[in-house]
């Protein structure tokens, strides 16, 4: 089963000039991604992440925490607007693994 979370806080749109894909988190949302691994121990097995910036840090101290196998893939990035039960309703195909 598919669970789709949004990345935590990021940057806010309004004044970053650079390239969308690499609009980092925030300070709270780095704090925020910080605390991912306590809170979701033991819910999933592996990790699919959009390559965008703010997305990577949310999970890498997840990924590194629990030695978890982390996937980059363009399709995440597909429902940028889909909410997480939307999403769940209606997982992407699979993705290859690394």
């Amino acid at each position: 089963m598919w669970t789709w979370y949004p990345h935590t806080q990021s940057v806010a749109r309004e004044g970053w000039t650079g390239d969308e894909s690499a609009r980092p988190l925030s300070p709270q949302g780095l704090s925020q991604a910080g605390s991912l691994a306590a809170v979701m121990r033991d819910s999933i097995d592996a990790i699919h992440s959009s390559p965008a910036k703010r997305c990577v840090q949310t999970v890498e101290p997840l990924a590194r925490s629990w030695a978890l196998p982390r996937w980059l893939t363009s399709r995440s990035a597909l429902w940028p607007s889909r909410t997480t039960a939307a999403a769940e309703a209606s997982p992407p195909p699979s993705s290859p693994g690394p």
